[in-house]
């Protein structure tokens, strides 16, 4: 029914979805907002204090920050391993199934010609694809 190139779009698509649906519904997006907000504060006031001079405030700063981006990895890592198992499967059965597809463009990209295999077909698929996902279902 659809041509190989257009099977592994409509797979990039799945997955973007899937992944991002995943990191909405497993993960607390209020919490991951709040630690972004309070990341950049201190990211703010740690430009500040070094603007100033203070060198030991602006690493008080930029510790708390590390902190918080420990939480915030903390947060997303069920969703992580969630993705990543899924991933691993679902592009085995890609890889296998569309080795041979080629999609010809009608230009030539830097370091990969007019020619991509599958999987660099499913990369640039997925980068639009996924930064959609992402706004649509609120993704942090």
């Amino acid at each position: 029914m659809f041509q190989p190139y257009q099977d592994v779009f409509l797979w990039a698509l799945v997955i973007s979805f899937v992944l991002q649906a995943s990191y909405r519904f497993l993960g607390d997006q209020k919490a991951i907002r709040q630690l972004k907000e309070d990341m950049k504060f201190y990211k703010d006031k740690a430009k500040e204090a070094q603007k100033a001079g203070d060198v030991k405030k602006s690493q008080e700063y930029l510790n708390e920050m590390m902190k918080l981006s420990q939480k915030q990895f903390s947060l997303n890592m069920k969703p992580m391993m969630i993705s990543l198992v899924l991933v691993m499967i679902i592009l085995g059965f890609v890889s296998q199934t569309y080795a041979e597809t080629v999609v010809r463009l009608p230009f030539n990209l830097p370091l990969l010609g007019s020619e991509l295999n599958w999987f660099w077909w499913y990369f640039f698929s997925t980068i639009p694809a996924v930064w959609f996902f992402r706004k649509m279902l609120g993704v942090q």
